[in-house]
């Protein structure tokens, strides 16, 4: 049931954004089920969800700019990796209790030595602190080309997409 009532309330937004209608201004309320509140997000960036943790990408484009926010249900926020230029994806692998993440843009001016790879933060919903995502990384920097989106695997395997083809 938490995933229809998601799904509709961003149905909801997205038909009141094409109406051309402005919404309504009124408070969120719930049954105490669900977090409520905004989520600073990067413009290009993905969202995943572990249990009930969301972590979203915040910042924009640049040299080690981006971060990544864990989101509890108390609504706390905790930003759990630093350091990012351009993040491409991210996904929560519940069986590795890791949170998977992309990097696409090693080629940023003045970018860090990382980027274009794909990274993996241990423990990622007890996290207490920032980790730099040069340290997280699985693969060396620019081993991937224009990674994006990552997919857990059983086992332990991942997929990575890129957008070079």
């Amino acid at each position: 049931m938490r995933n229809h009532n998601f799904y509709l309330v961003l149905l909801a937004l997205a038909m009141t954004a094409s109406s051309g209608v402005a919404p309504a201004h009124a408070a969120i309320t719930t049954n105490g089920e669900y977090v409520t509140g905004s989520i600073p997000i990067a413009p290009t960036s993905d969202v995943a969800h572990g249990g009930t943790s969301v972590f979203t990408g915040q910042g924009f484009f640049g040299a080690g700019t981006q971060s990544i926010a864990r989101v509890d249900a108390d609504g706390s926020v905790t930003t759990v990796v630093t350091g990012l230029n351009s993040i491409g994806g991210i996904a929560f692998d519940a069986e590795g209790d890791r949170l998977l993440f992309t990097d696409n843009a090693l080629d940023a001016p003045g970018a860090p030595t990382t980027g274009d790879t794909v990274y993996a933060l241990p423990a990622p919903l007890v996290a207490a602190a920032s980790v730099p995502a040069s340290t997280l990384e699985v693969l060396p920097a620019g081993s991937i080309p224009f990674a994006q989106a990552v997919l857990p695997l059983p086992g332990g395997a991942l997929l990575v997409g890129d957008a070079a083809g």
